[in-house]
């Protein structure tokens, strides 16, 4: 894609143009796809549903690369910034995950992949990048319930739903249906982005 072009579908996408955001999103389905198997290589014991959420996670960090992208402070290229974004989430979704597998083997070597982002990382761009999470939890919050944001926070910061349950003082269950709840939010927002 010309520069020029993908500029103009960047600031069409930034300014709520769904049809824009959609183009990007076929556009960059390569990258997308490519990055979440290599993940998915490193831990090839992952289940479907965790398939799942790791292209979600990586859906979701696109977005929020796209917000965040900006032409006249950016001396990375968008598709490479896009990457390092995606990746920089998924290896936080892959400790999460790691977290969860209790008495397991180490399966996924992040020490290589910090290395390699710490490589092609350009600190402005991680700064920028912290600013589009920023934009994408407010998104994302606005379309959970108050139970269901405590439950997202806990949830991706690590903790198990034996340990959400004990914090919160609400049944495993509970916890799990919130859970599924807010899983099918955020499938249903990002299907609003792409219409």
């Amino acid at each position: 894609m010309e520069k020029e072009s993908l500029k103009n579908l960047i600031s069409l996408a930034q300014n709520g143009d769904s049809g824009a955001f959609a183009e990007l999103l076929k556009a960059y389905e390569p990258l997308i796809s490519s990055t979440v198997a290599g993940a998915m290589a490193k831990m090839p014991e992952l289940s479907e549903t965790d398939a799942e959420d790791l292209r979600q996670e990586a859906t979701l960090a696109f977005y929020s690369s796209l917000v965040s992208y900006d032409f006249s402070i950016s001396n990375v290229e968008f598709g490479l910034y896009a990457k390092v974004c995606i990746c920089n989430r998924l290896v936080s979704q892959m400790r999460i995950i790691k977290r969860h597998l209790s008495h397991s083997t180490l399966l996924y070597d992040n020490d290589e992949l910090e290395r390699v982002m710490a490589e092609s990382e350009d600190p402005s761009a991680r700064i920028v990048e912290m600013e589009s999470e920023r934009s994408l939890w407010k998104l994302i919050s606005s379309s959970l319930s108050e139970y269901e944001n405590k439950v997202f926070e806990m949830y991706v910061s690590g903790m198990s739903c034996a340990e959400m349950s004990s914090k919160l003082g609400a049944s495993e269950k509970s916890v799990s249906n919130a859970i599924y709840r807010i899983r099918k939010k955020l499938k249903e927002t990002l299907k609003d982005q792409n219409k």
